[in-house]
């Protein structure tokens, strides 16, 4: 029997203010232009006794309602807000429950325009970024989110998942195709620098799942230099991350990864090379060859228990 996956009817809300924003920018109306059009739409709704209409109005309120809260809370805890979001956020912290939400977004079109807004801005974030900014909420804040709107449950659901190897390899490729068709540059360095923060963040929010998705990046890393050192000229950085692999404690090597940013940079560009690009400068890497070089013993210790996550 096939699993039973549940849809995010969030995702169509968002979706349907950045369709309206992006097709608006093309005609060169603003974004704040365009989230008064949104908003007005929905004050309209206020006067209509129509049961999905209202329905479609209160589930529109709470997605951007949990998008702005949950947007704010990261960079607070980030020490990233602005006076003017810090007193935003306080306006939206102290919203606790769908009533008083009502009521402000009813009275404060300024209010409703901000959390669209913030809506929208997270729509924009790559999928690791979301994931983040989800995963980062303390368990009382996810309690009273889903208290105010119970669809916040779906975002949990979906952004909350197990983050392997694949999760990065898809989010990689994906920015690969944005760079290259959408903005029309070749950026890899730029890639590298987000999965690498990515995984440096991801430490402080689950430090279990961090820890075997490095070792799953070491044990590739280690057995694609392996595969290399005898390949190419350029042999300084396959040598030394060779033998970072085969003389530390795997405690050590777990602690070169989260701490040591240039190690890090080099390991996910290895990981590009070997999952993505499929080639080392101009030689080409076949990713299945590569499985089966590496000392066994060194291969093991980077090995995760079977316990652990999956890749």
């Amino acid at each position: 029997m096939a699993e039973y996956q549940i849809k995010n009817y969030n995702q169509n809300i968002r979706n349907q203010i950045n369709k309206v924003i992006e097709k608006n920018l093309l005609k060169g109306i603003s974004v704040a232009e365009s989230i008064n059009q949104i908003i007005n739409q929905l004050y309209d709704l206020e006067e209509i006794q129509n049961p999905p209409k209202q329905a479609y109005r209160e589930y529109f309120m709470g997605v951007t309602y949990i998008d702005a809260y949950k947007m704010l809370a990261y960079k607070q805890k980030k020490n990233m807000t602005t006076e003017q979001e810090k007193d935003f956020f306080f306006q939206i912290y102290n919203i606790s429950n769908l009533i008083d939400l009502t009521t402000e977004i009813s009275a404060n079109p300024e209010f409703f325009s901000n959390i669209v807004k913030l809506s929208y801005d997270f729509s924009l974030l790559p999928n690791l970024a979301k994931s983040l900014v989800i995963m980062s909420l303390y368990p009382s804040e996810n309690h009273k989110l889903a208290t105010i709107f119970p669809g916040h449950s779906l975002d949990l659901a979906e952004y909350s998942q197990i983050i392997t190897i694949n999760t990065l390899v898809d989010e990689i490729q994906k920015q690969i195709n944005y760079y290259e068709k959408v903005l029309c540059i070749d950026f890899t360095e730029g890639i590298v620098l987000s999965i690498c923060g990515f995984i440096k963040d991801f430490f402080a929010i689950n430090p279990h799942n961090s820890t075997v998705l490095c070792l799953n990046l070491a044990q590739k890393d280690y057995q694609a230099s392996k595969y290399l050192i005898d390949k190419v000229d350029d042999k300084q950085t396959l040598q030394q991350h060779i033998s970072t692999y085969e003389n530390l404690s795997l405690t050590d090597i777990i602690i070169k990864l989260k701490d040591d940013d240039e190690f890090l940079f080099d390991t996910i560009w290895m990981l590009i090379d070997l999952c993505v690009l499929k080639s080392y400068n101009t030689l080409k890497i076949d990713e299945s060859l590569v499985s089966s070089y590496g000392e066994q013993n060194i291969v093991k210790k980077l090995t995760p228990p079977p316990s652990t996550y999956p890749e």
